[in-house]
């Protein structure tokens, strides 16, 4: 399943895209600071679903990149060593432990690329997204 919409949720505003071949189009924004947080939501949920007609509403969920730590290590040889140095580079980086942490890596060329979220944040956002319904399907780690 891919996601038809794009939860992006910021610390000033809540933003909806929604998928339009290769890319994406902004629908709309909710302050924080609006006196109904949860009705003006529910007025962008209901515009979305209208547009996605007989499909679910699915989106992916974007953070701040400020809750995600980004760095690099040195590459390995191959997939499993990658991810054990993905673990390695992120042992003590955070406050977390390595277990309460949710990453993924990339290699390209020499340099392993690695991103992690700490899976208490990941969690809020799912439950925020499912609260308000915005049908969370995955997560981007990078902005739309």
């Amino acid at each position: 399943m891919t996601p038809n919409f794009a939860l992006i949720l910021d610390y000033d505003a809540i933003s909806l895209l929604i998928r339009q071949g290769t890319s994406w189009r902004s629908l709309g924004a909710v302050s924080l600071e609006t006196a109904d947080l949860a009705e003006a939501l529910e007025a962008l949920r209901v515009q979305a679903e209208a547009l996605a007609g007989d499909e679910a509403l699915r989106s992916t969920l974007v953070l701040p990149n400020s809750l995600i730590l980004y760095t690099s290590t040195e590459a390995g040889e191959d997939a499993r060593e990658n991810a054990r140095r993905a673990g390695r580079v992120l042992d003590g980086a955070t406050p977390y432990a390595l277990e309460d942490l949710v990453f993924d890596w990339k290699a390209r060329g020499d340099d392993l690329l690695v991103a992690a979220v700490a899976r208490e944040t990941l969690d809020e956002a799912e439950g925020f997204a499912q609260l308000h319904g915005f049908g969370p399907l995955s997560l981007s780690l990078i902005h739309i």
